[in-house]
């Protein structure tokens, strides 16, 4: 399936159904905390009680099936691809926000039908026609740092000095707004410290807006921890619909900025059905990066797809939870990231 086929179908289980059957699919492919459960089952002795443990096991599962998917962000045909994992929100939390962010993208028909189900009128609901809300959910999506221009974040700002050293990467950084960033970060300084917001904001904007951002999983969840080995097949046809969109446009630099890629493309590789679609060609480590008692590492691989090629690279430690507020560390792993795949490019 495209990028297009599943947003579609998607979207249409989400409006005929309240449920995404793709997220239902791939239960229990990561870990969930079944603890709560366990001491609500021995708790729910009245109907009451049985009601709320039903509403909580609806919860209980890897992936947010009730909320919407977040397949992309970006510009489409951009020079540079970075892939995450999925998006980071808790399965509760995403699926309690839909009717929010289904307003927030004026996804009206969809809004209008799952805000009260049958107890609205249903004149023009029953149509399945959701082209409409189709349109603003990937127009919403392409541009998401300018709605999204005014909040600071550090995960997307991180990927902006990840990038800072990517000659070509197509995203249009300002090196004085990083640089500046990085030496007034810290200020107690009023003046200062409003500046370093205002650069942050700048940046962060042009590397949503500049660059494409796929997940391979588009369904939410708050960790994405240990990968049932047995399940493991069922990610393989989104690693086929990722495939399809990067070599849909001419890319410069494509990036998989997580260690568990690794064991993904190992196992989809190995299966009988895509030989040869991912050789692994170098991995190379690094310690003490600026003198941080951190070890770095990343690995280049070379994806082949409908008689094409390209060089990407892993980015193994881009999830670390000491280089989001680091800024300086972020750059240079992303540097150590690009000059490792330069190595092995023409």
């Amino acid at each position: 399936m495209t990028l297009d086929d599943r947003i579609k179908k998607d979207l249409d289980d989400l409006y005929n159904k309240g449920e995404i059957d793709g997220a239902k699919d791939l239960d229990d492919l990561v870990k969930t905390d079944k603890s709560k459960y366990r001491n609500l089952q021995n708790l729910a002795n009245t109907p009451e009680k049985q009601k709320t443990l039903q509403r909580y096991m609806m919860d209980q599962t890897s992936f947010a099936t009730r909320a919407l998917p977040v397949y992309d962000g970006g510009k489409r045909d951009a020079k540079t691809v970075m892939v995450m994992l999925n998006p980071g929100n808790g399965v509760e939390n995403a699926n309690r926000e839909l009717l929010y962010e289904l307003k927030k993208r004026n996804m009206s028909k969809m809004f209008k039908k799952l805000s009260c189900g049958n107890a609205c009128p249903q004149v023009g609901l029953n149509n399945n026609n959701l082209t409409g809300d189709i349109k603003n959910y990937n127009d919403f999506n392409a541009n998401y740092g300018d709605w999204d221009r005014w909040r600071m974040d550090n995960f997307d700002l991180k990927q902006a000095f990840f990038l800072r050293h990517w000659k070509n990467c197509g995203v249009g950084l300002d090196e004085d707004n990083l640089k500046y960033i990085i030496d007034y970060q810290s200020s107690k300084n009023d003046e200062e410290k409003a500046e370093v917001h205002k650069r942050q904001l700048e940046e962060k904007r042009k590397v949503l807006m500049e660059k494409r951002q796929l997940e391979l999983v588009p369904y939410a969840s708050r960790s994405f921890s240990s990968i049932n080995k047995k399940k493991i097949s069922k990610i393989f046809p989104y690693v086929e619909t990722l495939f399809h969109e990067i070599f849909s446009y001419d890319r410069e630099f494509v990036i998989f900025c997580s260690r568990k890629f690794e064991e993904v493309f190992q196992a989809y590789s190995g299966d009988k059905k895509y030989p040869g679609t991912i050789d692994f060609i170098h991995y190379e480590d690094k310690d003490n990066l600026k003198g941080a008692k951190l070890t770095v590492s990343c690995s280049v691989i070379r994806i082949n797809y409908d008689n094409k090629s390209i060089k990407a690279i892993i980015a193994n430690t881009f999830p670390n939870q000491a280089l989001p507020n680091a800024y300086d560390l972020m750059a240079a792993y992303g540097e150590f990231c690009y000059n490792c795949l330069l190595k092995h490019l023409p």
